[in-house]
């Protein structure tokens, strides 16, 4: 840039125009002039631009070379330019455009024009160059706002409202009940295909190309890798159902992991059960035992809550029905016990069986039922006993010691009936033993066979009960030449006493003398002294109580002891025992001389009456 003049003037500052005053500028500072010549003007502030720059005399010649434009007239003044623009300087050698004209390169530096194509026809490329053809390929269609577009038919697209995304929610809407499904997706390449399907009722298959029509839910899988439902804590594995074509599975995956069912009854108070694993070896289920793995104290815990406080509960009930047929006597229902063998590691024996048969009756009047037992006895377990529903007590072998045989019972077997540590007795007026001819010294009353009331036992080893009883309630136990023995072990005073119910009994003469007892001893123990016989006292001091052996006397037991070493002193132990009575005082002790006998007789198992030559303090 050269010929830069500056400066002010004029009223309102600098002044620039146009020589036709086309254009007057006023309060320029600067003027810049390319490739002209400023000169004086006709007034000394006027400064005429002589040569180029727009300014000066104007144009006098124009030529525009290979443009494509002529000037309508080479001579100063206004030039109209005509002509077309040639591509080559930035036109398109183009003055005329039908309608749909595409303006394109047809070669280096050369534009043509391509000319509008038929409707439906596509813009494409051919030999180099664009062209319209027929559409072989893309899609067409429209579709509405959060539409999501799928193909309607061959290259056309369309959308539905019942298929719609609006950038937060995918959703796919329908009505119930038609014939094709809403959603499927099909994984394949694996061991198996694998689809997840929403039919048109809305059941869902995982793995299941066609869902159970009766389930929400259906799982498929191939029963090793694809397979149930996992749950997870913290995104470790926790609990898995599954099945794998033989059994379904509830299965844990942690050690001591406890599965627990939780439901609410009619009144909304909530109960349980609980499968607990916290026990090496043994999964132990509890039911209406609380939450907690510690209220399951078996592999099966039920408790049955109720409001009873004087009734038994039953909270198992074992139930057989017939499939086929009509039920008849015989049918029943029972519990095995089973257990490995004596030193016969994993061979199991059914070693006991209790069942409940149906003996009787077609109507609920008259049905009845046999509560029958069962023993494992080198065979397979045989019936042993039963109670019939009669309450009859049966049984195949000898009645053990202990069991009563209620009145009117039949008592059958091979073996006899025998006791050895129990009672045989006939009670009330019209009970008897009775038998067919006298019971001789030795005779074994065998099985069926009845003592009458007025049957002779003969004299000779006599009639025995080891620790049991021999009683006749109307009548009288003599031994005419023998004896008449309670032969016994230390007790509590229950057994060991002859008892008169209406008659008498002699309480001294006859009885068995025992070991002296030595000082120290606690002579109301039952394990120490001898209740129901007379004992010697070795010693001079004794208490009574606490009952160190952990077995109390029984009220009215009693025991007779002879001082016989040296006069002896007795005292209550002041915590179990905590009074004696006798000789007309209470206190917490008594004494009796040298030589003299005293008897102590239960009132409760902490208090005691003395009787005999004593002195209670």
């Amino acid at each position: 840039m050269s010929n830069t003049y500056t400066g002010t003037g004029g009223a309102s500052g600098l002044e620039v125009r146009t020589i036709d005053l086309a254009t007057d500028l006023f309060g320029i500072d600067i003027i810049e002039v390319s490739n002209g010549t400023l000169t004086p003007g006709a007034s000394p502030n006027i400064a005429v631009i002589a040569t180029g720059g727009g300014g000066g005399g104007g144009v006098t010649t124009i030529g525009f070379g290979s443009t494509g434009l002529t000037p309508a007239a080479a001579t100063g003044g206004a030039v109209t330019v005509a002509g077309t623009l040639v591509a080559t300087n930035g036109g398109t050698s183009f003055n005329t455009y039908a309608q749909g004209d595409i303006i394109y390169a047809s070669a280096a530096n050369t534009l043509a024009k391509l000319t509008a194509g038929a409707d439906g026809e596509v813009l494409t490329l051919a030999a180099g160059v664009p062209s319209w053809a027929a559409s072989t390929g893309g899609i067409g269609g429209t579709i509405a706002v959060n539409q999501v577009a799928f193909g309607t038919g061959a290259d056309t697209i369309g959308g539905s409202a019942n298929l719609t995304y609006d950038t937060t929610t995918f959703e796919i809407t329908g009505a119930s009940g038609g014939t094709a499904d809403f959603l499927r997706v099909t994984i394949t390449g694996g061991s198996v295909s694998t689809p997840f399907v929403v039919d048109e009722i809305g059941h869902v298959g995982i793995g299941a190309a066609n869902p159970n029509a009766t389930s929400a839910l259906t799982l498929n899988g191939d029963g090793t890798t694809y397979e149930g439902i996992m749950f997870q804590n913290g995104g470790a594995d926790a609990f898995k159902l599954m099945q794998d074509g033989a059994a379904f599975w509830n299965d844990s995956q942690i050690n001591g992991y406890d599965y627990k069912i939780r439901l609410k009854d009619t009144a909304g108070t909530q109960i349980f059960s609980v499968f607990s694993a916290n026990n090496t070896g043994e999964i132990r289920q509890g039911i209406n035992t609380g939450t907690d793995a510690a209220d399951v104290d078996a592999p099966l815990h039920v408790v049955k809550p109720t409001a009873l406080t004087n009734a038994a509960a039953y909270p198992v009930r074992i139930t057989h029905e017939t499939s086929s047929g009509t039920p008849a006597v015989g049918l029943g229902v029972g519990l095995e016990f089973e257990s490995e063998g004596p030193a016969q590691a994993g061979t199991n024996y059914v070693g006991s069986i209790i069942e409940s048969v149906s003996a009787a009756g077609t109507t609920a009047g008259n049905t009845r039922y046999d509560m029958v037992f069962k023993n494992y006895n080198g065979a397979a377990a045989s019936e042993v006993m039963k109670i019939t529903g009669t309450g009859a007590l049966t049984t195949t072998t000898s009645i053990a010691a202990g069991t009563t045989v209620s009145a009117g019972t039949t008592v059958t077997g091979g073996t006899g009936v025998s006791t050895t540590n129990g009672p045989i007795s006939a009670g009330g007026a019209t009970g008897a033993v009775t038998a067919n001819t006298s019971i001789g010294a030795g005779t074994t009353v065998t099985a069926g066979t009845s003592v009458s009331a007025t049957t002779t036992v003969t004299a000779g080893t006599g009639v025995t009960a080891t620790t049991g009883d021999v009683t006749a309630l109307d009548g009288n136990i003599g031994a005419t030449e023998g004896n008449v023995t309670a032969d016994f072990t230390p007790g509590d005073g229950t057994r060991g006493n002859f008892v008169a119910t209406r008659g008498y009994s002699s309480q001294i003469a006859g009885q068995r003398l025992n070991a002296a007892i030595a000082a120290g001893a606690d002579l109301a123990d039952p394990v120490l002294s001898v209740y129901g016989a007379v004992q010697e006292l070795s010693g001079d001091t004794y208490t009574l109580g606490p009952y160190a052996s952990g077995t109390p006397a029984v009220a009215g037991a009693t025991a007779t002891f002879l001082c016989t070493s040296l006069p002896v002193t007795c005292a209550v132990d002041g915590g179990v025992v905590t009074a004696v009575t006798g000789g007309g005082a209470t206190g917490t002790g008594f004494t009796c001389p040298l030589n003299e006998s005293f008897t102590i007789y239960c009132i409760t198992p902490g208090s005691f009456f003395v009787f005999g030559n004593v002195t209670v303090v």
